[in-house]
């Protein structure tokens, strides 16, 4: 009904209605748009946050025309949970209109909102290093979620390219049955890959959580969800990287393990697979960084990572520009390290200790 109130007002700019009040807060600040409209409480809340944001009320005699329904309070619960919502409406029948108002208006004065002084004027980096000061615990706590998805979902989508990679570049079996049994298996693979690589994560994170939830009634950490999620689409980025880091490897190694009398399996652990670590590094290298990036949209299912806990610190303190730019700069950081890190154990490999006379 917010959207239907903005066209009822004469001569007025519409815009595309924003994600969330965030947004619309931070847009407003910018001079993107020069006002939004909500709900009282979030009026209430930006205007005791900030001097800059003035809460202009609308009354009944200012010519707006909205449905009862599009003004009534409810609290939100599923279709078929009639218990809850029968102990929901007991208790609100105990609540006059006037003591809700009372209450609501008790809660977001106790909001942790950050108070701001407009007319104390302070640089640019000094209100990041106050905002850095001040918050550190979320940035840190979610600079360390951040990691640890990153990581075991690189590793583990590491691991399951190189078994996919491995697979798919297998011989095709003699016997029938087992040969028909490892073509349909490919053809699993393929539509894994398929997908995963076809589909943003943001959306394969929605899915997979909440259609989880929904179509198995499991409710998984969303941490572990997180972890799934980046692993599952690794594996279907590094199979491709793998399989392309073995067919990279000179076909006559190939002939000669053969000779020799080694199984596909020994020819992969023995020569090819040391080769192709080394080939695929810097790929591998690449998926990392991208997905310490791409963590950010695991917020949509609310993993506290390091973008959501500075979403967080920007709602409370009202001051989006320099939080972002706080946020980018641990981004910056911790890609640029790891980078580094890996063009050190790139040129660790390339070293040839064989023509070194065995010196160390």
């Amino acid at each position: 009904y917010l959207v239907d109130l903005i066209t009822q007002i004469p001569n007025v700019d519409k815009q595309t209605p924003m994600s969330d009040f965030g947004a619309m807060r931070q847009a407003l600040s910018s001079g993107i748009i020069d006002g939004y409209i909500s709900e009282r409480p979030e009026a209430l809340t930006a205007e005791a946050a900030s001097s800059t944001y003035k809460m202009i009320a609308l009354k009944k005699g200012d010519g707006f025309k909205v449905s009862n329904d599009d003004i009534s309070i409810a609290v939100g619960l599923r279709k078929d949970d009639t218990e809850t919502l029968t102990q929901v409406n007991k208790v609100l029948a105990t609540i006059s209109q006037d003591d809700r108002a009372k209450l609501m208006n008790h809660i977001i004065s106790i909001q942790p909102a950050e108070k701001h002084d407009e007319t104390k004027k302070t640089g640019f980096f000094s209100q990041m290093a106050t905002i850095l000061s001040k918050n550190w615990p979320q940035f840190l706590r979610g600079t360390g979620i951040t990691l640890l998805i990153s990581i075991i979902g690189t590793v583990v989508g590491t691991f399951i390219g190189l078994m996919i990679g491995v697979y798919r570049t297998a011989p095709k079996a003699a016997n029938k049955l087992v040969a028909l049994l490892q073509k349909v298996f490919g053809w699993v693979l393929n539509v894994y890959i398929e997908v995963f690589r076809g589909t943003p994560m943001i959306v394969q994170s929605m899915v997979i959580y909440y259609g989880t939830a929904q179509a198995f009634g499991i409710n998984i950490d969303r941490t572990l969800a997180a972890v799934i999620i980046v692993s599952i689409n690794t594996g279907a980025y590094m199979s491709e990287i793998v399989r392309g880091g073995i067919f990279a490897v000179d076909k006559g190694q190939f002939e000669a393990a053969t000779a020799l009398g080694f199984s596909h399996g020994q020819t992969m652990r023995k020569i090819v697979l040391p080769q192709v670590i080394r080939n695929i590094l810097p790929a591998t290298g690449n998926e990392f960084v991208i997905n310490i990036k791409d963590t950010s949209v695991l917020n949509v299912i609310s993993v506290v990572e390091l973008y959501f806990a500075g979403n967080t610190v920007a709602t409370q303190t009202y001051q989006y520009f320099q939080t972002f730019f706080v946020i980018a700069a641990i981004y910056f950081v911790l890609t640029f390290t790891v980078t580094r890190i890996l063009r050190y154990v790139e040129r660790r490999f390339d070293q040839d200790t064989y023509t070194q006379g065995g010196a160390h």
